[in-house]
C-alpha cells in the first residue's frame, strides 16, 4: 500500500512539473499536462512528464524544450559568425 502510494505521489510530481506553455507552438492549440512511460529504457526514469496538444498532437517534454533551445543558441551563434565575418 506504502509503494502505491509513493508511485501516485511521485507520478503527481511529474504532472505538477508541467511545462510552462498552454498554447501549442506549432497549431495554437490547447496544450494539456500528460506523461508517457519509457518501456524500452528500463534504467531510466519510467513516467516522463509533457505536454500534449489535444488539436494537432504535438508533444513537447522537458529533452525537447532543451535541444530546441540548443538549436536556437546554435543558429543564433551561426548568424553572429556570419555577421563578423563580412564585417572584417
Amino acid at each position: 500500500m506504502a509503494t502505491a502510494s509513493a508511485k501516485r505521489t511521485r507520478v503527481d510530481r511529474l504532472l505538477n512539473r508541467a511545462l510552462s506553455s498552454a498554447m501549442c507552438t506549432r497549431c495554437g492549440g490547447l496544450m494539456v499536462s500528460d506523461f508517457s512511460f519509457d518501456l524500452l529504457n528500463s534504467a531510466a526514469e519510467p513516467a516522463l512528464a509533457a505536454k500534449r496538444c489535444v488539436q494537432c498532437g504535438e508533444v513537447v517534454d522537458a529533452v525537447i524544450q532543451r535541444n530546441r533551445r540548443l538549436r536556437q543558441e546554435w543558429i543564433a551563434v551561426r548568424q553572429i559568425e556570419r555577421l563578423s565575418e563580412h564585417n572584417l
